[in-house]
C-alpha cells in the first residue's frame, strides 16, 4: 500500500500581523486609542472621552489624542472644552494643520466668525503650503470670512415710500410671509397701510377667525379689495358681516368665485359699506340674474366691472322696468345676462359666452346701440376665461365713435368669410384680432381681405385651429400688417422658416411670439428672427418644435435678455 505524504510544516511559522500590530510592537497608549476610537464609533462618548483621556496622560504630546477627544467634546455639544484641546494643539506643534482646522471649525459653531479667521490666517503662516491640508484652510478661512460679513437689512436702508412701492408688487401671500422674516418687517408690515388693502385668500382654505384677524389689523379703511373663491355659505355669510362691523366702507372689488351666497347678507353688507363698490365677481356662484339686477347693483352706483358668467336666470326679470347703467364699462356673461348688458350702454369691454345666441344675432342686438364699445369677444361653446379680470378702472370719456379695437371670436361656426368681411368694414379700425376655430371659409377669405383692403393698424393677431391657412395665407398676413407686435401662431401646420424670414424683413418691432407646435421651423428660421428682433423681444414660445435642436435654442438665449425663450417638450 502506498502512504499518503505527510503535509510539510513551516519549522519558521510567523505571527499573525494584526496581533503583532496590535500587541507587540504598539505603545500602550496606541491601544488605549484603538480601544477610545471604537467606543466614539459605537456612540459610547463617555467611554471613548475617558479612554482619550488615559491615553494623553501615557502621550501628553500626541495630536491624535487631543485632536480625538475635541472630536468627542463637540459631539457632545461642550465647545468650551473642544476649543482648549484644539488651542494645545496648536501650542504643542504650530506646523500642523489639525489644530487650526479643529478650533476654526468649533469657532464657526459658535458664530464667532472673526476668531476662526484670526486662526486661519496664524495657521496660514504657520503651516507649511506643500502641506495637503494647508489649501483645506485657506478655504475655511474664505467661507468663515464670507459668513462674516454684516447681513443687510433693507428696513434699515430705503426709506419708508420705496419700502411701501417694493412691498406693493408682492401678492398678499408674499406680504403675510414677510412678517415672519423678523422683527423689523413685523414692525414695518403690520404699520403699512397697503398691507392690508387687497385681502386675497383664492381657493385657500382659511378659517374665519383668521379673517376676522387680518380685518382688524386692517382697521377697516384701509381693505380696498376682498377675494374668497368656493367658500360655504357660513363663511361667506360670516365675512360679509365683519366687513361691517369693521366699517369697511371704503372697499371696491368683492370676488366670490364659486361661493354660496345669500343675497340678504350681501344686501345689506352693500347697503352699509358698498357705496364704493366698483368691481364685483360672481361666477359660478348660487346667485341670480334677477338676485344681480334688483338686489346688487342699484346698490352699487360706482360699479364698472361685473363677471357673471354660469349663474342661473331666477325669477324672469324682462317684464320689470329697470334703469340703466351708467358706469358699468366691463362685463363677462352668458346669454342669461343680456339684459344687463342692454341696460349698460356704456360698456367698453363684453367678453361673452354663448350656447344659444350665435353671433350676426349678438351682433345686431347688442353693438349698434354701444357706441363706447372697444373690446368684443364672443364665444360659442367655448368654457376657458379669454380676458383675464383686471382691477384697472376704465375712464369712460365721451369721443367719436371709434368702432370695435380689439375683437376676438372663439368655436363660433356661424362666423364665416361674409361675417366676417362686414365686420371689418364697419369698424375698420380694428388693432387686436383673435380667431379660435369658426368656419373653415374665414382661414382661406382672411389673407384675401388684408391683402385687398388691408388691416395696416393690427398689432395683435391670435389664429389658431384654423387649419386653412396655408403657407402663402401666412406670408400675406405679415405681409400685409408690417405693425405686428404679438403673433400667436400656435399648432398651425404651415409655419415655416421661410414665414419666420418674412417677420424679420417685414415687422418692424416684434414683442412676442408663439409658434409653439409648428415642426417645420428649424434653427436657421430661429437666427433670422432673433437677429432681427433680439432688442425688443420679450417672449418668444417654442414649446414642442421639434425641428429645432437645442444648440439652436442655447444660441438664441444668448442673444435675448433671460426668460425671454420659452421652450419645452412633452
Amino acid at each position: 500500500m502506498y502512504k499518503r505524504k505527510a503535509t510539510q510544516q513551516n519549522p519558521n511559522p510567523q505571527p499573525n500581523k494584526r496581533i503583532q500590530t496590535d500587541f507587540y510592537n504598539a505603545e500602550p497608549w496606541q491601544l488605549v486609542f484603538n480601544d477610545a476610537k471604537q467606543a466614539f464609533s459605537q456612540g459610547r462618548l463617555k467611554e471613548a472621552i475617558s479612554l482619550f483621556t488615559r491615553g494623553l496622560t501615557l502621550n501628553p504630546t500626541e495630536l491624535s489624542l487631543l485632536d480625538s477627544r475635541a472630536a468627542c467634546y463637540e459631539r457632545m455639544d461642550k465647545l468650551k472644552n473642544a476649543i482648549e484641546d484644539a488651542g494645545r494643539m496648536v501650542k504643542l506643534d504650530p506646523s500642523d494643520a489639525r489644530g487650526y482646522l479643529r478650533g476654526g471649525k468649533l469657532f464657526g459653531s459658535k458664530k464667532q466668525y472673526a476668531k476662526a479667521i484670526q486662526l486661519y490666517t496664524h495657521g496660514l503662516r504657520k503651516v507649511n503650503p506643500n502641506d495637503p491640508k494647508y489649501n483645506l484652510i485657506a478655504e475655511m478661512k474664505t467661507k468663515a470670512e464670507k459668513a462674516n460679513k454684516p447681513r443687510v437689512d433693507i428696513m434699515t436702508l430705503l426709506p419708508y415710500d420705496v419700502l411701501g412701492l417694493i412691498f406693493s408688487h408682492l401678492t398678499f401671500d408674499r406680504r403675510v410671509q414677510c412678517l415672519a422674516v423678523s422683527k423689523k418687517w413685523r414692525e414695518f408690515s403690520m404699520n403699512w397701510s397697503g398691507m392690508w388693502r387687497d385681502l386675497d385668500f383664492g381657493n385657500h382654505r382659511v378659517t374665519q377667525n383668521v379673517i376676522r384677524k387680518y380685518l382688524h389689523y386692517a382697521q377697516g379703511k384701509h381693505v380696498r379689495s376682498f377675494c374668497i373663491h368656493n367658500a360655504n355659505p357660513n363663511t361667506i355669510t360670516n365675512i360679509l358681516q365683519s366687513l361691517v362691523d369693521e366699517n369697511c366702507q371704503y372697499i371696491e372689488s368683492l370676488d366670490f368665485k364659486g361661493c354660496d351666497i345669500f343675497i340678504t347678507p350681501l344686501a345689506r353688507m352693500l347697503r352699509l359699506v358698498g357705496k364704493n363698490i366698483k368691481h364685483l365677481r360672481f361666477d359660478d356662484s348660487t346667485l341670480t340674474i334677477t338676485d344681480v339686477l334688483e338686489e346688487v347693483i342699484p346698490k352699487c352706483p360706482e360699479l364698472t366691472h361685473l363677471s357673471i358668467l354660469n349663474l342661473r336666470k331666477g325669477r324672469d326679470y324682462t317684464k320689470a322696468k329697470h334703469p340703466l347703467i351708467p358706469n358699468l364699462s366691463y362685463i363677462r356673461s352668458n346669454e342669461l345676462g343680456m339684459g344687463i348688458i342692454q341696460l349698460a350702454h356704456q360698456l367698453q369691454t363684453i367678453d361673452f359666452y354663448s350656447e344659444t345666441i350665435y353671433f350676426p344675432h349678438f351682433y345686431d342686438r347688442i353693438v349698434p346701440t354701444h357706441r363706447s364699445l372697444e373690446t368684443l369677444h364672443y364665444s360659442y361653446g367655448h368654457k376657458a376665461e379669454k380676458i383675464n379680470w383686471s382691477l384697472q378702472d376704465t375712464v369712460i370719456k365721451p369721443s367719436k365713435r371709434k368702432g370695435i379695437l380689439n375683437f376676438g371670436i372663439y368655436d363660433e361656426r356661424f362666423f364665416n368669410a361674409h361675417v366676417m368681411k362686414t365686420l371689418f368694414v364697419i369698424n375698420p379700425n380694428i388693432q387686436e384680432f383673435t380667431i379660435l376655430g369658426c368656419d373653415p371659409t374665414v382661414g382661406i377669405e382672411f389673407p384675401k381681405f388684408l391683402e385687398d383692403v388691408g388691416l395696416p393698424q393690427l398689432c395683435k393677431i391670435r389664429i389658431q385651429n384654423v387649419t386653412t391657412v396655408n403657407a402663402i395665407g401666412l406670408h400675406t398676413i405679415v405681409t400685409s400688417c408690417p405693425l405686428l407686435q404679438h403673433v400667436y401662431f400656435a399648432g398651425l401646420p404651415d409655419v415655416n422658416d421661410a414665414l419666420l424670414t418674412e417677420m424679420a424683413n417685414t415687422l418692424k418691432k416684434l414683442k412676442i411670439l408663439d409658434i409653439s407646435n409648428c415642426n417645420r421651423v428649424t434653427g436657421i428660421g430661429l437666427q433670422a428672427l432673433v437677429l432681427a428682433h433680439q432688442s425688443h423681444l420679450d417672449k418668444l414660445v417654442l414649446n414642442n418644435c421639434s425641428k429645432i435642436s437645442v444648440d439652436a435654442v442655447n444660441w438664441a438665449r444668448t442673444k435675448v435678455s433671460q426668460g425671454v425663450i420659452e421652450c419645452r417638450y412633452r
